[in-house]
């Protein structure tokens, strides 16, 4: 059994990378590849029978099992960086204690990954991956575009303005960077987006991050000049416009110079104004990311942006215009799912992807953990059984990317998911939680045949 206190005196070397950073982003997003050009191999979705199956090649017939947040900064933190070097070799890491992708050591760690992958019946890296794609082609994984960092959790959100031609020539350079190399490659799950992006007005003050960056544009930008458009459609004067959000204006050269908008005295005119204004902003940031794919990349799925449950009821209907499938992150028991998922699916006609969930308990090395709360760890094996049987009777799921490799501890660096509160099957020095793993694996090995009998 591995311990915490095994490790203290170990201290690892740094062999000095003076160039690694730089290599270690660029291969993080590219690849190349010398497969053939023939549309055969790629993976997609198919309606086989009234069950939806993500397939591959003319026969192969498969639900899609991942793991989110197979990342280095897990195994290098304080806590066990020191146990880390000793399992896999001081070459691990490099200066200042950064992952070093390159030597030997990732190289061990990953095959060990990619072991417990096949052992446990997962099929996929999911979302939330920091692993050069290269490294783990040999597996099915989803490729980020990440053209703007606009997740709430990011501590330096950059909205763009949507309706302008610098916003399509940033999603076409970000996408043309993954595209053009992943566009052969066999296993490559598709293309995702954004993670939880913010596409529901706050009930309580009627912010919203995208609708409010457009409206403090100046006047002359393209976004704020859709944003009066809406208003002279909802309003008869720019007066009446005006005074809903608390200022004067007697024309709409004045409300389009207006930057302040939150002293709101009309609380239904202003929430239909954001609504509607936020589902254009919504239609086009998927319309631009969707075509600039499709440049690029005519062949691979497009999973589009992680979303949660309780983005605008009318944005569903627009992300599946879209994308060729739902990607649904979303914390909760089957029983709390089952009716939304499917008006969903019955709104937009495509498959969903339950792309980010899990089930946990609080540990003593954390003070919070994500994923829905059980009992026991025990009891995250026995939920994990009951949900993916769950959401396997449904003919419209074609899978389940699970939240979490290994666990956080405290102490760790907040970075962009808080790894201090991450889930696992691993506790943070990779000891197994062998119960709660012999529940997955059955679960795992099942799931094909459960969503064979979907219909039944």
């Amino acid at each position: 059994m591995r311990t915490p206190n095994s490790y203290s005196n170990i201290r690892p070397k740094f062999p000095p990378h003076p160039s690694f950073f730089r290599l270690f982003i660029l291969s993080l997003c590219l690849c190349s590849y010398a497969y053939s050009s023939s549309t055969d191999h790629f993976i997609g979705v198919k309606q086989v029978d009234g069950i939806w199956w993500m397939t591959k090649g003319a026969d192969e017939q498969f639900v899609t099992l991942g793991i989110n947040h197979v990342e280095p900064q897990m195994i290098i933190g304080p806590h066990n960086i020191h146990h880390t070097v000793e399992m896999y070799g001081a070459d691990i890491v490099y200066w200042h204690e950064q992952f070093n992708a390159q030597g030997s050591g990732a190289k061990k760690w990953l095959a060990e990954v990619k072991s417990n992958f096949t052992k446990w019946g997962f099929d996929a890296f999911a979302y939330h991956t920091a692993v050069p794609y290269k490294l783990i082609d040999d597996f099915h994984y989803i490729a980020l575009i990440r053209s703007y960092s606009v997740e709430f959790y990011c501590p330096t959100q950059v909205f763009p303005d949507v309706f302008s031609d610098e916003f399509k020539k940033q999603v076409d350079e970000s996408t043309r960077a993954i595209a053009t190399e992943l566009a052969d490659c066999p296993n490559l799950l598709g293309y995702a987006y954004s993670d939880m992006p913010a596409w529901r007005v706050n009930a309580k003050d009627l912010s919203n991050p995208w609708v409010d960056h457009h409206t403090s544009l100046s006047a002359d930008s393209p976004g704020k000049r859709q944003w009066v458009e809406l208003l002279k459609r909802n309003y008869e004067t720019a007066s009446d416009a005006a005074a809903a959000y608390g200022f004067a204006a007697e024309d709409w050269n004045t409300i389009a110079a207006n930057v302040d908008w939150k002293n709101i005295q009309a609380r239904d005119s202003v929430l239909k104004d954001k609504n509607a204004f936020l589902l254009q902003i919504v239609d086009l940031w998927c319309k631009v990311h969707h075509d600039a794919v499709r440049r690029y990349d005519p062949h691979h799925l497009i999973l589009g942006d992680k979303v949660g449950s309780g983005i605008h009821p009318d944005a569903w209907e627009i992300i599946g215009r879209y994308s060729d499938m739902m990607n649904i992150q979303w914390y909760a028991f089957f029983d709390e799912q089952k009716d939304l998922l499917a008006k969903i699916y019955q709104t937009t006609g495509k498959p969903i992807l339950m792309g980010d969930s899990s089930f946990s308990v609080v540990k003593p090395y954390q003070t919070k953990a994500k994923g829905v709360k059980v009992e026991s760890q025990d009891a995250v094996g026995d939920a994990y059984y009951e949900y993916l049987e769950s959401i396997m009777a449904l003919p419209y799921v074609i899978g389940w990317h699970y939240c979490g490799y290994i666990e956080g501890h405290v102490g760790m660096n907040r970075r962009d998911c808080c790894e201090d509160r991450q889930s696992g099957f691993l506790d943070p020095w990779g000891n197994p939680f062998k119960y709660t793993l012999e529940r997955v694996t059955e679960a795992n090995r099942k799931a094909k045949n459960w969503h064979q009998n979907a219909n039944h």
